[in-house]
Parts: C-alpha cells; structure tokens; sequence
C-alpha cells in the first residue's frame, strides 16, 4: 500500500509555538506493510524529528545541570515528536486502507 507525504509539526516540552518546526517527511516510496519499510519510515520520523527539535546545544552552569536538563529536553523533544508522526502515518495508514477496501468492494 502506497501513503503520500506526512507533515509532522514538532511541539514538544520545552519548545515554543515560535520555535517549533515543521518538517515534511515523503513515505510514498514505502509499503507499510512490509516490515522493512515501517523500519526505515521510524528512522525518517526519527531523523525529522531529531532536526526539528533543533541541535543539542547548552551553556555550563558549572555543575552540569544544565547539560542533563538540556540533553532531557531534546531526548523528549525527539521522543514525542517520532511518537506523534507515527500516530500521524497511522491514521493515513488506516484511511487509505478503508478507501482501498471501499474501492475493491463495487
């Protein structure tokens, strides 16, 4: 089954409206129903997702806090993100399915 191209918008914990990205991630070329293609659809999600939380920068606070605050965030960021575009590609998943049994059935 063939899927057409998702945008992801990218509104994880510690990034704002203004800061958040979106990015578009094509899966048209993959069936998601080989288990191979739903392998590379998570890696695309999860690459997407790790540009539009943004590079993992961070300023030292002498103590390091900061540091594993910010690697949280962006591990987060990242998480949330790849979770929510998979849900995304699912409901396409879903929809397309139906149309396509829809279609078999006249």
């Amino acid at each position: 089954m063939r899927h057409s191209i998702a945008t992801i918008l990218f509104f994880a914990l510690g990034i704002t409206a203004a800061q958040a990205s979106a990015v578009r991630v094509s899966f048209a070329d993959l069936d998601l129903s080989k288990p191979a293609d739903v392998a590379a659809l998570k890696d695309r999600f999860h690459r997407a997702a790790e540009t539009a939380c943004g590079p993992l920068a961070y300023t030292a606070d002498g103590q390091g806090s900061r540091l594993v605050e910010t690697i949280f965030r962006h591990a987060n960021c990242v998480r949330r993100a790849t979770d929510r575009a998979l849900a995304q590609a699912e409901i396409i998943r879903r929809r397309n399915l139906t149309l396509s049994n829809a279609m078999a059935r006249k």
